[in-house]
């Protein structure tokens, strides 16, 4: 039986992806792990894929986005529509493919990615929606793999990413709506194993605690990505005891469920009810009526996470990159707590 890359790389005790770059003459493979494969090639007797010159042709000019279908994020999604257009525009414009590869909803996300870094088929990735403990980040270092995040990775990570600073954003925008006389704000969360979601929760309880207010912990609702989860949670926010007068939502996605599940209680938003959003799709500014949100340059960062893995891939060095978000002020918020309709 031949000898594989799969072999040669269990006995370099290196990943598949790491013997593929070698093989592809990659700069960025470490000197000591390139003479340890090769060593490994010479006692196997390896020998290499007649194809493999194509395959560096190839992959010198491909690099690779790998997201999770467990998530139920739709490519129809406006954030991701928005940030897969950033990734395919710079790619084309720095003389790059694109490929993208989705993690089935079922489960298998890391053999997933496996195969897709496996023989070589893309020179770095791209990740989305990191997580507290993300295995993925584990899997792509230990093979040597280059690649940047859309996210934090983890606290005290070197990991290279751009990191909106979700925690300072829904900080600003509960200390905005304090300051518009709300007493009771409402949170919608992402799934609470995205560091994103983990962190504007945090900026929602540093927003309290600045105002010297207590958080009603049912006011906290987690756990999606959709619009229907947007309405779901709207739904249990207006269903409390004493229902609170303005919402935050930790995404424009979620708002927008949000504003239809407010709409359909025989409620206005920015009459009876203030609600904030995250992201400023360029939906937030023609909704009914507009969005008040958190604005993050969806389609600036994705170009630049595409530079960020070139250099990488280059053998650069990359460092973290941390924005800002800006809270825009739109009609969703504009009438201050006292005059809408059922205030105390």
């Amino acid at each position: 039986m031949a000898v594989t890359i799969r072999d040669v790389a269990e006995k370099a005790g290196v990943g598949v992806g790491t013997v593929s770059r070698t093989l592809n003459g990659a700069a960025h493979v470490r000197a000591a792990t390139r003479a340890r494969i090769e060593a490994a090639m010479r006692e196997l007797s390896f020998q290499p894929n007649p194809h493999a010159s194509n395959l560096k042709r190839a992959t010198a000019t491909t690099i690779g986005f790998f997201f999770s279908s467990s998530l139920h994020r739709p490519l129809s999604d406006p954030f991701f529509s928005t940030l897969m257009s950033g990734l395919a525009d710079e790619a084309t414009a720095q003389g790059y493919d694109l490929l993208v590869a989705s993690a089935p909803a079922d489960g298998g996300e890391l053999e997933k990615l496996e195969r897709f870094v496996a023989g070589g088929r893309v020179s770095g990735v791209i990740l989305t929606d990191t997580r507290i403990n993300d295995a993925r980040v584990a899997f792509l270092r230990k093979n040597d793999t280059p690649f940047v995040a859309f996210g934090r990775v983890k606290p005290g990570s070197a990991a290279p990413c751009i990191d909106v600073d979700g925690r300072l954003g829904v900080e600003s925008a509960v200390k905005h709506l304090f300051a518009r006389g709300h007493t009771a704000i409402g949170l919608i969360g992402l799934p609470d194993d995205l560091t994103c979601a983990v962190d504007r929760v945090e900026g929602y309880r540093l927003g309290y605690a600045h105002a010297r207010r207590k958080v009603d912990e049912h006011a906290i609702i987690m756990g999606g990505l959709t619009e229907a989860d947007g309405s779901r949670a709207a739904e249990a926010l207006l269903s409390l005891p004493k229902p609170p007068t303005a919402i935050i939502a930790c995404s424009d996605v979620l708002a927008l469920g949000a504003l239809r599940a407010i709409h359909q209680h025989g409620l206005q938003v920015g009459r009876d009810l203030a609600l904030v959003g995250f992201d400023d799709i360029p939906l937030a500014a023609h909704t009914s009526p507009p969005l008040t949100t958190l604005h993050q340059p969806i389609y600036e960062i994705a170009t630049d996470l595409v530079r960020m893995l070139i250099k990488r891939i280059n053998g650069e060095p990359v460092a973290r990159k941390v924005i800002k978000p800006e809270l825009i002020e739109r009609e969703s918020t504009a009438r201050p707590a006292g005059s809408l309709r059922g205030s105390p």
